[in-house]
C-alpha cells in the first residue's frame, strides 16, 4: 500500500485524505513519528479532517499520551455534535486505554 499510496502523495501532496493514509499505514507498521507527520500533515491541510483526528488520537494513545488524545475526542466532539464514527471509535479507544 505504501508505494500506491506515496505515488498518490506525489500527485496531490495537498490532500488531506492522503496524508491520513500515509499516517495509517506508518502507525500500523509502527513507524510512529512518520505516522505523526502526516496526521499533522492532514489536519494542516482540513483542521476538521474527521479521520486524521481519530488516528492521531489512537497515535496518542500508542505514545501514551492521553491529554492530547483527549483534546482531539474534544475537537471530534465540537465537529460531530450529531454523532460519528471517528467519534465512536476514539471513545472506545479512550475506554479502553490502559497507559
Amino acid at each position: 500500500a505504501m508505494p500506491v499510496l506515496h505515488g498518490l502523495e506525489a500527485k496531490a501532496r495537498d490532500d488531506a485524505d492522503v496524508q491520513n493514509r500515509l499516517g495509517f499505514a506508518y502507525r500500523k507498521t509502527d513507524q510512529l513519528e512518520k505516522a505523526g507527520f502526516h496526521y499533522e500533515q492532514a489536519l494542516r491541510l482540513d483542521p476538521q479532517h474527521k479521520g486524521a483526528l481519530e488516528y492521531q488520537g489512537e497515535l496518542f494513545l500508542m505514545l501514551k499520551d492521553k491529554a492530547s488524545a483527549e483534546a482531539n475526542y474534544e475537537r471530534l466532539k465540537k465537529i460531530c455534535w450529531l454523532g460519528c464514527d471517528e467519534l465512536d471509535d476514539l471513545e472506545d479507544a479512550l475506554k479502553n486505554y490502559n497507559g
